[in-house]
């Protein structure tokens, strides 16, 4: 009992009344962690014999809840959006002392903040209080409190779904380099996310076959994607065919020769994402069933196709009669 060290990270081991107690420290300093081990007996200590409970702190909850959570694809944006909480409540504040009144003051402190010089966005807030939220509820769940302040939800603006038409499109790969135009159109092509596009391997492709794979750690849904590639798509590949990988080396496409290249296209706020609602508006302008749009684009969840329905061709025309006709206006003039 007492110290224990698993991938370099000190976890706290001790028992208490039969009651096996395992805690991360969330350090990899021994002697930070063994400072942290005797305060954690001690509060167990007084909370066993005296019945006080421990007085955790905000930046204890950060480091275990990063721990318990190291494995999310999110966690490097949730140390980013933790990162700002952390320099506004101080590690050493009380959880209990993180109240209704003090999470509105946390979302106007937010709100005053800007990125590249203009007021961040309501979306960004919300993702900022979600990672706020997540704390304090894993913290209600280990029992170092005893309930969740209300953290209020800003209402964002409802975006239009970007999408290119194929002018724009050709426009745009015209614009671009050859390396990013071959990805651009890929991503058209295919609907693939620009992560999955840049770290697609050779081994996950099959060209005899057409098709190519996204494994279940790689896609944001976390299952498997067989992509099948259309003959527009095979060609982009064999294209590529000498490289290392279908279109490394590069690590991403928004750089200076996108951004540049989009003005020049007359699309200055063309993000690379909407090369996928492109695809997906695409197939659904074309008649691919919701069902099936959902399983080639790796959506796990049915309401992120139903932004496309709209464009169905035959989406509200089925419906068009069924209101019984008027018979009295037959034959009026």
């Amino acid at each position: 009992m007492g110290l224990i060290c698993r991938n370099g990270v000190y976890y706290i081991k001790v028992e208490r009344d039969g009651r096996r107690i395992v805690r991360t420290t969330g350090t990899r300093d021994k002697t930070e962690a063994q400072e942290l081990h005797d305060r954690f007996c001690a509060d167990l200590w007084r909370e066993t014999r005296l019945g006080d409970r421990p007085k955790y702190t905000w930046g204890e909850a950060v480091a275990r809840w990063l721990a318990e959570k190291s494995h999310k694809k999110s966690i490097e944006t949730d140390k980013i959006r933790l990162t700002w909480l952390l320099s506004e409540i101080g590690a050493k504040r009380p959880l209990t002392s993180i109240t209704n009144e003090f999470v509105e003051r946390l979302i106007e402190a937010r709100t005053k903040c800007k990125r590249h010089g203009r007021p961040i966005t309501m979306a960004t807030i919300n993702r900022t209080m979600a990672a706020l939220s997540g704390v304090l509820h894993s913290a209600l769940k280990w029992g170092w409190i005893d309930a969740v302040p209300y953290i209020r939800h800003l209402d964002e603006p409802k975006k239009r779904v970007v999408f290119l038409t194929r002018d724009e499109l050709h426009r745009l790969l015209i614009e671009l380099p050859q390396n990013i135009a071959e990805i651009a159109a890929f991503a058209v092509l295919t609907g693939l996310r620009e992560n999955n596009i840049l770290g697609l391997q050779w081994r996950d492709v099959d060209l005899e076959r057409g098709v190519c794979w996204v494994h279940g750690d790689e896609a944001k849904a976390g299952k498997d994607i067989c992509v099948p590639l259309s003959r527009e798509a095979i060609a982009v590949l064999q294209m590529r065919d000498g490289n290392t990988q279908p279109f490394g080396p590069l690590t991403r496409v928004s750089n200076h020769p996108w951004y540049e290249a989009r003005k020049r296209a007359g699309m200055p706020k063309l993000r690379f994402h909407d090369l996928r609602h492109t695809w997906a508006s695409w197939h659904t302008m074309n008649g691919t069933p919701a069902s099936v749009l959902q399983e080639l684009g790796g959506w796990s969840d049915s309401r992120m196709v139903e932004r496309y329905s709209h464009l169905s061709p035959g989406f509200l025309a089925q419906y068009a009669g069924n209101a019984a006709p008027l018979k009295e206006m037959a034959g009026k003039k």
